[in-house]
Order: structure tokens, then sequence, then C-alpha cells
């Protein structure tokens, strides 16, 4: 019996989807001293769901962010926020 289980899991395809960049945003917001709202993305990342079951209940999220990435479309936060005392 133990051996069928297995193979019953061997045999299990995953059904995987991959974020599309086109129209997908990593995006984030910062309320600075309670007055005002910076607001970001990053724009180079990977991301993909990934599950087994039809419920997705064992659903799997992964993602990777290169923080060099970030953008405020601000050139001197961005480059602020690269250094050292953040990323």
């Amino acid at each position: 019996m133990l051996l069928s289980a297995v193979m019953f899991s061997q045999t299990t395809k995953a059904t995987q989807w991959e974020i599309d960049q086109l129209h997908s945003k990593i995006g984030f917001s910062v309320t600075h001293m309670m007055v005002s709202e910076t607001e970001g993305t990053f724009d180079t990342y990977k991301a993909s769901l990934e599950t087994n079951t039809e419920d997705f209940s064992d659903l799997e999220v992964f993602i990777e962010i290169e923080a060099a990435s970030i953008n405020t479309r601000n050139e001197r936060r961005d480059k602020h926020l690269r250094a050292n005392d953040f990323f």
C-alpha cells in the first residue's frame, strides 16, 4: 500500500503559473512622518505559483526581487535606498 501511495505522488503533475511582467508590478507605499506618502516599484523580479491540488491547499509562491531595481522616480532617493543603509 505504501508503494502505491509513493507512485501516486510521483505521477501527480504540478500546475505552475509564471507572473506576466508586462501586466504585473511589485509596488509599495510608505508614509513619511504621517504627512506624505512615497510610492515605488521594483522593476526586476521573478514570481511563480505552483500547486498539485485543485483546491490550492498546497499552494506555493516563489518570488525573487532584485533590490537594486527599486524605483521611486527620484534618482537621489533611489541611490540612497540602494546603499548599505537599506538593502
